[in-house]
This record gives C-alpha cells, sequence and structure tokens, in this order.
C-alpha cells in the first residue's frame, strides 16, 4: 500500500512539475504612495513562443495595508511583458495578510496595455525587457 502511495506521489510529481526555491532580487523599483518594494523571482522568468516573458513578484509592504476589510503586507503577481511592444499584463495574484494565510486571490491576466510613462509598471517592464533573462537583477 505503502509503495503505491509513494509511486503515485512521484507520478503526480512528475506530471505537474518538480517546485523550484526562489531567487527573490530587488528590482530597485518602489510605489510611491504605499512605497512597497518590488522584488522578483529569477527562477520564475520564463520566455514564450510568442516572444512574451512572464515573471513572478513580490511587492513588500512596511506597514500594514487595507482593503476590503482585510489587511496585508505582502503581495505576489505574475505579470507578462511583450518587450517588442513595450506592454503588460497582470496576472495571478495572491495577497498575503499577517498570519501569512491568502486573504484574496485573482487568476488569469488582463488584457496587454501599455504602461502610463513612469510609473511602476514602465518601470519593471524596463527592468525586464532590458535584460536577458538570465541575468536578471
Amino acid at each position: 500500500m505503502i509503495k503505491k502511495m509513494l509511486a503515485g506521489l512521484v507520478g503526480m510529481a512528475a506530471a505537474f512539475g518538480t517546485a523550484h526555491a526562489s531567487d527573490w532580487v530587488d528590482t530597485g523599483v518602489y510605489g510611491v504612495s504605499n512605497h512597497g518594494q518590488y522584488f522578483l523571482d529569477r527562477q520564475s522568468v520564463r520566455q514564450h513562443a510568442d516572444g512574451t516573458k512572464t515573471v513572478w513578484f513580490r511587492i513588500e509592504y512596511p506597514t500594514l495595508q487595507r482593503t476590503r476589510n482585510q489587511t496585508y503586507r505582502i503581495v505576489k503577481q505574475e505579470v507578462r511583458f511583450n518587450c517588442r511592444r513595450h506592454q503588460i499584463a497582470v496576472g495571478p495574484t495572491f495577497v498575503y495578510g499577517d498570519t501569512g494565510d491568502v486573504v484574496s486571490q485573482k487568476t488569469g491576466f488582463e488584457p496587454m496595455i501599455d504602461p502610463a510613462p513612469d510609473s511602476i509598471a514602465d518601470e519593471l517592464t524596463k527592468v525586464v525587457c532590458a535584460t536577458p533573462y538570465a541575468a536578471l537583477p
């Protein structure tokens, strides 16, 4: 019985891929209003056949943030970049409360947009697109 369970777990790991250790690095991008600090996970950077890149970001806030009766300090989100067109699309987003529990989440990607000049999205696009993915900060 244990062998069957172990074989099932190994099969599931093969089917869903293996987890990777995150390698969060500071992007040097900071939010203005809430002073959030943006980190990217170098291990998550993916170059896709359509020329886009996806990257996971972690945004850390020095103080508790509040939205819809929830407090949080960390947000993780996947973002898709079209470097050739200088466009960005926000994807799956997870908001973490003080205890580390997910207090809010969203799935799927928004449509690609042109980021506003000098916005956080514009700065993140410059960071991700100006550097080969293997050499990101």
